[in-house]
């Protein structure tokens, strides 16, 4: 299954390491899109991983997971719609 982590912290790029794992695809959103650890990850797990931005991680997700800290869960700073 196609995994959409919304966050791009140390927790979403543990939860897609486990997701990959176990055999799913990953998007993981980059909130700011020039963050380099997100794009790294994405080139070491090869064609099971790919960076994008929230509204990429959400479309491409048969599943999304919400991987930020709790600043960005109450008041989100992006609109996943767009």
């Amino acid at each position: 299954m196609n995994a959409g982590i919304l966050g791009s912290g140390d927790a979403g790029r543990k939860l897609g390491d486990g997701l990959i794992e176990i055999g799913h695809r990953s998007n993981w959103e980059r909130a700011i899109l020039s963050k380099e650890s997100v794009r790294k990850w994405a080139e070491r797990h090869g064609e099971k991983a790919s960076a994008g931005s929230p509204g990429d991680s959400a479309i491409y997700g048969e599943f999304i997971v919400r991987a930020t800290n709790w600043s960005g869960t109450e008041t989100p700073r992006w609109n996943i719609s767009s």
